[in-house]
């Protein structure tokens, strides 16, 4: 992704099919679709903070969107429905990112979790 390739939207969208412990892999592939900074991969990424998936890939997956500084209210768009998780870990993850995407809008989101 920090090459920002031609070729690297793709192979990275390809690499999300593949598994790893912890969600290594496609905690990197997200990384890395942040670090290409195309704008369609914030559809891609968005998916992956659904509950069901492995709490470092969700985690992984909001330090992803939060990277991308040039789409704020989009970002925050796509994160508002995650505030009421009260999950510690994936909690302060939100808060944190979002105080690093530096949109107003972010800090009008409620996190109703009391450890942020």
């Amino acid at each position: 992704g920090k090459t920002r390739a031609a070729a690297a939207f793709d192979g990275l969208v390809a690499a999300l099919d593949r598994g790893g412990w912890n969600e290594t892999v496609r905690v990197g592939v997200l990384d890395g679709l942040a670090a290409l900074q195309d704008p369609r991969a914030l559809d891609i990424i968005a998916p992956w903070l659904a509950k069901h998936h492995h709490l470092l890939l969700r985690c992984a997956a909001v330090r992803a969107l939060c990277g991308f500084t040039s789409e704020p209210a989009r970002v925050v768009d796509l994160l508002a429905p995650w505030t009421a998780d009260v999950g510690f870990r994936f909690a302060l993850t939100m808060a944190a990112s979002l105080g690093g995407l530096g949109d107003g809008r972010a800090i009008r989101l409620r996190c109703p979790c009391r450890h942020v």
